[in-house]
C-alpha cells in the first residue's frame, strides 16, 4: 500500500512539474520570439527593402520620427483589395487602395471600423504583400478630403497569427521590434507619440 501510495505521488509530482514547464516555457516565449522561430517566420512575412528607382530618399526616418508624425495608427486585417484610381494630379498619378477592418485604433481617433488605405502606386515594389485577411500594424496621415489614410511601407509591420509582429523594413528602429508581442509595439506606438506631444506643447 505504501509503495502504491509513493508511485501515485511521483506520477502526480512529474505531471505538476511538467505542467509548469509548459507554462514556464509558453510564458517566455510570450515575450519575445527567439531568432530561429522569426527566422522561420520570415519565410512567410519577408523584409522588403525594395525602393523605387525614380524617388531619392535622402535618409530613411527612423521608427519614432514616423510615429511621431502620424496621425493615425492601427492594428488592421485587410478586408479587400488592392484597388487603383487617379486622382487627377497633372502628370497622371495612379494611387493604391486596400479597404482595412479596424482590429484595434492605438490613437483612439478612428470615426469607423473600417477605413481605406492608400499609397501612391509607384511604391508598389516597397510594399509587404496585402492579402485578404492578413493583418498588419499600420500607419499614416488621415485624408478628410477622402476618408482615408494615406500610408508608406515604412509604416507597417506584419501581425502573425499568434499575435506577434515583424517589420516589413530592416531599418534597425523597425527591426528592433520584430518578434515582439504586438501589444508591446501598440505600447510603445502610444508611449511615443505621447512624448512627442508632450514635447511640442511645450
Amino acid at each position: 500500500m505504501k509503495k502504491k501510495l509513493m508511485l501515485i505521488i511521483a506520477v502526480i509530482v512529474v505531471v505538476v512539474t511538467g505542467v509548469a514547464a509548459l507554462v514556464y516555457a509558453r510564458s517566455a516565449r510570450g515575450a519575445r520570439l527567439s531568432q530561429e522561430e522569426i527566422a522561420v517566420l520570415r519565410e512567410q512575412y519577408p523584409v522588403n527593402d525594395r525602393e523605387n528607382p525614380l524617388y531619392c530618399r535622402e535618409r530613411f526616418p527612423v521608427f519614432e520620427e514616423d510615429i511621431a508624425r502620424c496621425d493615425r495608427y492601427v492594428v488592421a486585417e485587410v478586408v479587400s483589395g488592392p484597388d487603383a484610381y487617379d486622382r487627377g494630379i497633372t502628370p497622371t498619378t495612379m494611387f493604391t487602395t486596400y479597404e482595412i477592418k479596424i482590429v484595434e485604433d492605438i490613437f483612439g481617433n478612428a470615426s469607423s471600423d473600417t477605413i481605406e488605405i492608400s499609397y501612391n502606386s509607384g511604391f508598389d515594389i516597397e510594399m509587404p504583400e496585402m492579402e485578404i485577411g492578413s493583418r498588419f500594424v499600420i500607419g499614416g496621415m488621415y485624408d478628410e478630403k477622402r476618408g482615408e489614410i494615406n500610408i508608406g511601407s515604412d509604416m507597417i509591420f506584419y501581425v502573425t497569427e499568434d499575435d506577434y509582429v515583424l517589420s516589413v523594413k530592416s531599418e534597425e528602429t523597425r527591426d528592433a521590434h520584430t518578434g515582439s508581442r504586438v501589444s508591446d509595439l501598440i505600447e510603445y506606438i502610444r508611449s511615443v507619440k505621447k512624448a512627442a506631444q508632450t514635447g511640442s506643447a511645450e
